[in-house]
């Protein structure tokens, strides 16, 4: 009678026995060494090349916040350099043709530009009543040494005023529009911009006639004076043209606008004496006791 096995079924012959348990076993055991030979390669190969991915793109992403910081910073230093060559470009197209450079600063509606052509202005007041100053104190030689004149203060204090005196003379054509021409509607913005020229223009000639001035004392004055007067009918000019006036209304707003600067700029000549009055007595006084303390 035919035996099997009661595992798997397979027919035994007499006294066989069957291997069925052994192969499942072997099996097994290989199933184990595969799957061991397998995994340990798969985390040797995973773990770096994850690790590598990271590194990799923490390295791109410090990389490009450093890169970007630099191309903006480099963009913030050529800005610069770039910006100021315009405006020295600006500057000297004003001079070469005032009216239309400042008919264009005027209709840009920005008051910008017309606030730092003021501060050139002032700049330039301040360059060329230094050379004036410094003609001043060549001329006094050996009492200079002795007198103490604040030649700073007074430089400042000038230019200041002009400054006042510019703006107020803007102020006043805008002023003057309104009183001439009841239907004009003017705007702020020519009057800032013509302000501006006014400075840059009056400023070239206060430079040139303080390096006259080291020269020939008079004949500098005298170029301070022209400068003035050819930068206060430049400005008047090119605010008619902007403003589009008729010639007998520009004449009217010119008159007003003269009138009151003349007289403003009266009573700033006059607070400079008054108060350079004490300084030069104060001056006076101590090359008097030097040169009795010599004397002694």
């Amino acid at each position: 009678m035919a035996k099997f096995c009661n595992m798997c079924g397979k027919p035994l012959e007499e006294g066989e026995v069957c291997d069925c348990q052994n192969q499942v076993a072997e099996a097994a055991q290989t199933a184990d060494g595969s799957q061991g030979e397998y995994t340990a390669p798969s985390q040797a190969v995973t773990q770096p090349q994850n690790q590598g991915q990271f590194n990799q793109g923490q390295q791109q992403f410090n990389q490009g916040q450093f890169n970007s910081g630099a191309q903006f910073n480099a963009g913030q230093f050529n800005q610069g350099p770039s910006q100021a060559n315009a405006f020295v470009n600006k500057v000297l197209g004003i001079v070469k043709n005032p009216v239309e450079e400042i008919r264009n600063i005027a209709y840009s509606g920005n008051n910008t530009d017309s606030f730092i052509l003021l501060g050139v202005g002032a700049v330039l007041y301040i360059i060329g009543l230094a050379l004036a100053m410094l003609k001043l104190h060549l001329k006094l030689g050996d009492a200079a040494k002795e007198m103490k004149f604040p030649y700073v203060k007074y430089v400042i204090m000038i230019a200041i005023m002009m400054v006042i005196v510019d703006i107020i003379a803007g102020v006043m054509l805008f002023v003057g529009t309104k009183i001439v021409d009841k239907t004009a509607n003017p705007s702020m913005v020519p009057v800032w911009a013509v302000v501006g020229l006014k400075s840059v223009y009056k400023g070239i000639g206060v430079v040139a006639g303080g390096i006259v001035m080291l020269l020939l004392p008079w004949p500098g004055f005298a170029v301070m004076l022209a400068g003035a007067f050819v930068s206060f009918v430049l400005a008047a000019n090119a605010y008619c043209v902007i403003m589009q006036l008729d010639q007998v209304k520009s004449t009217y707003i010119q008159m007003i606008s003269v009138a009151v600067t003349v007289i403003i700029a009266m009573f700033c000549t006059y607070m400079v004496l008054e108060t350079a009055k004490d300084d030069i007595v104060n001056a006076a006084m101590s090359i008097a006791m030097s040169g009795l303390s010599k004397l002694r």
